[in-house]
């Protein structure tokens, strides 16, 4: 591969987290959280640096134990804290990323594979497209007002009939800079939709989220 069909893979990791404790430091299936997506974006043949976002001394050290090949960027302080824009966090990372395109993922996605990875940013190349990962929803959804949103009560049809919705995953976003900057947005008006689906698609929010993505990681080492 050229230089010109490499990325830069951005990954943010704060040492304090708001649902589940110590989340990105939890030990799963044996790793810390942050373990998983930094050994996919590693395997990967067209990532070709690592660079952790983080806000702590304690994050790198304890990242670097595992890792010594990933680069770190500090956070200024007006951008610590568990309100601030992702937006934010990648325009200040930019700096430090050597090429132009860039992906972005958290380590709450411990089951993306380095496939669907590669197989995406294959796409951003081929098609010159920005990306994001999103899950298609063919089922009857409803807004806060018990309004249907996609589908007529009066009228049912099969749910696989139903015209699809998306949901963003937040598994990864794919975009370069030179878009990110002219929108200060990881999702431009170039991104389209990039379907990842279960287990892939799993983002941990809570503990339920953190013991259904273990057990898969269990079973799937397991099988292997």
């Amino acid at each position: 591969l050229s230089a010109k069909d490499m990325i830069s893979a951005i990954v943010p990791i704060k040492l304090e987290s708001q649902r589940v404790v110590n989340k990105n430091f939890k030990t799963i299936n044996g790793k810390p959280l942050f373990f998983w997506v930094i050994e996919t974006l590693l395997s990967s043949e067209y990532i070709s640096e690592v660079i952790i976002n983080c806000d702590e001394d304690i994050v790198e050290q304890t990242v670097s134990r595992l890792f010594d090949s990933v680069k770190f960027v500090y956070r200024p302080a007006q951008l610590k804290g568990n309100e601030i824009s992702m937006n934010k966090i990648i325009e200040s990372t930019l700096g430090s990323c050597s090429n132009d395109s860039v992906l972005q993922t958290h380590t709450t996605n411990p089951l993306l594979t380095t496939k669907t990875i590669d197989n995406a940013i294959k796409k951003h190349f081929d098609d010159e497209i920005d990306l994001f990962s999103v899950t298609k929803l063919q089922e009857r959804v409803y807004n806060e007002n018990s309004e249907p949103i996609n589908h007529d009560p009066d009228n049912l049809i099969q749910t696989q009939d139903l015209k699809p919705i998306y949901l963003e995953n937040s598994g990864f976003y794919i975009f370069s800079q030179k878009n990110f900057n002219k929108n200060i947005n990881r999702i431009t008006p170039y991104s389209k939709f990039y379907e990842t689906s279960f287990p892939e698609n799993i983002d941990i929010d809570d503990e339920d989220d953190f013991n259904l993505a273990e057990t898969i990681l269990r079973y799937t080492q397991w099988i292997l």
